[in-house]
């Protein structure tokens, strides 16, 4: 198929032609190369290279192979590739003079030495025709062993077939399109003349591999075809699941009986009974060895094995690229793994005194301990699970971060190369103890070392609020909070609020020690006491019953401060906070009806009725809402007034009718459409009201 701009606009439209040009003109297209069906290149655009192109099979079986988000999620073809094409296009068409340096640069000059190039005759059919002809060496599977392999170029016109370097250099040659590439492979490899013979060594000849792909004179010696194929080799591999997780690779000798040839930037290529062809770059992946090999390494038996703390990221990335590309046999499905994330257990050691602090954080995954903020090279995100050799976990890199987060936000320096943070001067130093360890005690492993422990010892108080409260049975309760230190020393509520708006968290007590307070979590008391809406009075705060769970919950979930109280008061907070079971009132014939899940939609209805609540039942579609709502209708005791149902109008009769499915001893009234005023009437004897 000719490549074309008539073509690339039809193909790719008008405005990706339009910005096409512009990238051209930019000169943002690096290089580009069209060998039938396969037109690659690079663009450059600001600080990202894109590898782009078109794989051209028809002009209906087209496919964009450039990595840029227009391709990527619209799968478009994408002005990238069309400017590789125009690239090629303008490189392969003479340019005409047009401006003075380049009319000057095309008047006649004095002669020099002849050109050692042969002549082309561009796109006309005026020159001679030529084809070229490759011979590769007899001995070619001994040459590829050594690595260094002789090729012979020949080309064949009206006078017979010649080396390459005896061809004329002032007749133009007619060459096709897949010889005109070998050609400009061939004067990219030597700045001079192409000698007739050329010795390359392995990394070399994989360069030229590509030009030579489906070339139709290629010969090993005089007689023999030789085959450069497109299509990878398909390997036959067979992974077996071993009993302690390790996978084992082994693969039939026949697969790698051929000559290997590899270069980075076309990849490894196998020889073989008259045939070279690409192995697959997966298979290649895994069969390699090296230092960033992660998988299996080529041993010199055909068995090779996979570590189990590799399994994760082997099947991963790269099982489906192998079953798509190689002829894999298998004892385990990928579907027989399963992998879920491993919450750590948090170690801090700190060390030091009160002017200057020295910390370590740790993380531990069962047995295994890591230090945060320090990557080593035997550290993986992959944990097995020793009891099931099909079960791994990950590492919670997220809540790694937000711990050392947590450090870092309380003064401490990133950690340095051993994993060590500093938190210098006193000030900061009181503040971390009054703020942030009291709460890091309560939720991580935390260890002073022994100087430290006798120094907080001798020089720290702790001061936390105290709460009781008295219960008035029905209505309301009081909230008594008290501050004191660790040896009785008490601090008023003006004090209090003096240090919480000097933002200091720390004082001298009258024994000569530090007091230190996080102020920041009082004043997130003074903030739930205010959501509370309390009323206050001399002995402390008087708020409503129904704000019981909420002020137990939010302080115990944010400090871990405990609340002395009555017995009843701490059920009615239990059960406010969702902490004490529901329980489901009689259904009657709806017993065995409702699913558990459903009966526990009603029972929490009831709670919410109970405690003047507002609330959302959030069931998925389909999930019996409904039949929850008019179940918990059914079972209100002592209802006097009409329930109204405001839905979407489609849904009107769909509960009139479900009523009278479930519950038809409900009195039901559909007050819809334009007539609906002539049934206010009704509203006061029905038990339920559906509108729009």
């Amino acid at each position: 198929m000719e490549l074309t701009e008539n073509f690339l606009a039809q193909i790719a439209g008008w405005e990706a032609m339009k910005q096409a040009r512009a990238v051209l003109q930019s000169g943002a297209v690096l290089s580009s190369n069209w060998t039938p069906p396969v037109l690659r290149g690079v663009v450059q655009e600001g600080s990202t290279s894109y590898r782009a192109g078109l794989v051209i099979k028809s002009t209906v079986d087209i496919e964009n192979v450039c990595h840029c988000r227009q391709s990527r999620e619209w799968g478009t073809i994408c002005a990238h590739s069309v400017a590789v094409g125009l690239h090629h296009i303008k490189r392969d068409q003479p340019q005409a003079a047009s401006t003075p340096a380049q009319l000057a640069a095309t008047k006649p000059v004095a002669p020099t030495k002849p050109s050692q190039r042969l002549q082309r005759a561009g796109n006309s059919d005026s020159g001679e025709p030529l084809e070229l002809f490759v011979i590769f060496p007899p001995n070619l599977a001994p040459a590829l062993e050594k690595g260094k392999v002789m090729l012979c170029f020949e080309g064949k016109w009206r006078s017979g077939q010649t080396p390459l370097s005896s061809l004329p250099k002032s007749v133009p040659f007619q060459l096709s399109h897949i010889d005109s590439q070998l050609l400009d492979a061939l004067e990219k490899i030597t700045p001079t003349e192409i000698p007739a013979m050329m010795m390359l060594d392995a990394s070399a000849l994989a360069d030229l591999l590509p030009v030579l792909v489906e070339h139709p004179r290629l010969t090993i010696g005089k007689s023999q075809s030789l085959h450069v194929l497109r299509e990878p080799l398909r390997l036959k591999l067979k992974f077996t699941l071993e009993a302690a997780g390790e996978i084992s690779l082994s693969h039939s000798e026949n697969n790698f009986t051929g000559k290997i040839i590899s270069a980075p930037s076309t990849g490894t290529w196998i020889f073989r009974d008259g045939v070279i062809q690409p192995l697959p770059k997966c298979a290649v992946s895994i069969l390699s060895a090296g230092q960033n090999a992660p998988r299996f390494g080529l041993p010199e038996s055909q068995r090779i094995q996979l570590p189990r703390e590799r399994v994760p990221q082997f099947l991963s990335q790269e099982w489906a690229a192998l079953q798509h590309s190689c002829d894999i046999e298998s004892n385990f499905s990928i579907e027989d793994f399963s992998l879920a994330p491993q919450k750590p257990i948090f170690l801090l050691n700190l060390a030091g005194g009160i002017a200057q602090l020295q910390a370590q954080l740790q993380c531990a995954y069962g047995n295994r301990i890591m230090t945060v903020g320090v990557t080593s090279k035997d550290e993986t995100l992959w944990l097995p699970d020793p009891k099931n050799h099909t079960r791994y976990s990950t590492r919670d890199l997220a809540a790694e971060q937000n711990a050392l987060g947590r450090l870092l936000r309380s003064g401490f320096s990133a950690p340095d190369g051993q994993g060590r943070l500093q938190l210098l001067g006193q000030n900061l130093v009181l503040n971390f103890f009054a703020r942030e360890y009291p709460r890091l005690q309560k939720e991580w492993s935390v260890t002073l070392e022994e100087r430290l422990r006798i120094s907080t010892q001798k020089n720290l108080e702790w001061v936390e609020p105290k709460f009781e409260v008295t219960s008035s049975g029905v209505q309301w309760f009081d909230l008594n909070v008290s501050f004191s230190s660790n040896s009785g020393e008490r601090f008023s509520p003006t004090e209090i609020q003096r240090l919480v708006l000097s933002g200091q968290s720390h004082t001298r007590l009258k024994n000569g020690k530090f007091a230190v307070i996080d102020t920041g979590a009082v004043e997130e008391l003074q903030e739930v006491l205010l959501d509370a809406a309390p009323t206050q009075h001399a002995q402390g705060y008087r708020l409503n019953n129904a704000q019981a769970g909420f002020l137990e919950a939010t302080l115990r979930e944010k400090n871990g401060w405990q609340i002395q109280a009555p017995t009843d008061w701490t059920q009615r907070a239990k059960q406010q906070s969702g902490e004490a079971k529901l329980e489901c009132p009689p259904l009657g014939d709806l017993e065995s009806v409702l699913r558990p899940y459903q009966k526990h939609g009603v029972a929490w209805m009831h709670f919410l009725r109970a405690n003047g609540f507002g609330g959302i039942l959030a069931d998925e579609m389909g999930l019996g809402k409904t039949l929850q709502a008019l179940t918990f209708l059914k079972t209100i005791p002592k209802r006097t007034l009409p329930t109204l149902v405001v839905c979407p109008t489609s849904l009107v009769f769909n509960w009139v009718a479900e009523v009278g499915k479930f519950t038809p001893e409900l009195k039901v009234l559909a007050l819809h459409g334009a007539d609906r005023r002539p049934l206010f009437d009704k509203i006061a004897e029905s038990d339920l009201v559906v509108t729009s």
